[in-house]
């Protein structure tokens, strides 16, 4: 999507609004869009006004469990599946056995959302229970998780384990397909256009310690931002109540300073 997608949506975009460049906003995975845009695609670099990452994710050394258990699990499933010729494309799709039973088990009257909060969603993405309300649960799950590929989810257990790189297909493909037994590594110096880094103490999955390595790879970070708020967690920058009030204004400064607006 870095390569292919992110390009062609930019150009559309530009030339749609007869522009030069454009500001952009991320959250966590939808960030890598953009490190490897700028690495691969150089010449785009400067048709980014700013780039806004919110939690970003690129290494995931320090993750926190249970979701950095669940994150290594899938080279060891993928073999168990292959050694069963099992072909899985997807997870997490929409009207998956597993998506459909966390959507019931998240709606279920009375005690469904506080121990869908307390057992699921605050162990993964971090304790904040003042900035989500238990009523908007019956919104979030269905649009959480989104289905994605498997392919896509080994390639981001691959973060845990090593550089940021291309993807991993094994010795004998890579070779084939990168004339090398391990995938290149993504040259993130290469990512010149204006990064903004917004980070949070309590996020367990994009951790101030990994985001610590992002930010040292990318060679024009303008703004690094941790919030304020100590309980800041890995979906407060899409489900906080009180955004207005602890994000926005920060969001807003680095857009006028990189932005006519």
């Amino acid at each position: 999507m870095g390569y292919y997608d992110l390009p062609a949506i930019i150009d559309r975009i530009l030339n749609e609004t007869q522009s030069t460049s454009l500001s952009a906003i991320g959250h966590s995975r939808g960030n890598l869009m953009f490190y490897i845009l700028g690495a691969t695609r150089p010449e785009y670099n400067s048709k980014v006004n700013v780039m806004i990452s919110l939690a970003p994710i690129c290494y995931l050394r320090n993750t926190k469990p249970p979701i950095s258990t669940l994150i290594k699990a899938a080279p060891v499933l993928d073999q168990i599946f292959n050694s069963l010729d099992i072909r899985v494309t997807e997870v997490f799709g929409f009207n998956s056995t597993f998506t459909r039973l966390f959507r019931a088990f998240c709606t279920y009257p009375v005690i469904g959302p506080e121990l869908c909060l307390n057992f699921i969603l605050f162990p993964l993405f971090g304790y904040d229970p003042m900035e989500i309300e238990e009523s908007f649960l019956d919104v979030l799950v269905y649009h959480f998780p989104t289905g994605s590929s498997w392919m896509d989810l080994m390639h981001f257990s691959q973060l845990t384990r090593r550089d940021f790189s291309q993807f991993d297909y094994g010795y004998s493909q890579n070779l084939a397909v990168y004339n090398s037994s391990k995938p290149p590594v993504y040259n993130l110096t290469l990512a010149t256009m204006p990064f903004a880094l917004f980070v949070g103490r309590n996020d367990r999955l994009s951790t101030i310690a990994d985001v610590a390595i992002l930010r040292n790879q990318l060679p024009n970070v303008v703004d690094y931002i941790v919030n304020r708020r100590v309980l800041f967690n890995h979906m407060d920058d899409l489900l906080g109540k009180h955004m207005t009030d602890y994000l926005f204004p920060d969001i807003f400064r680095v857009l006028r300073q990189y932005t006519q607006i």
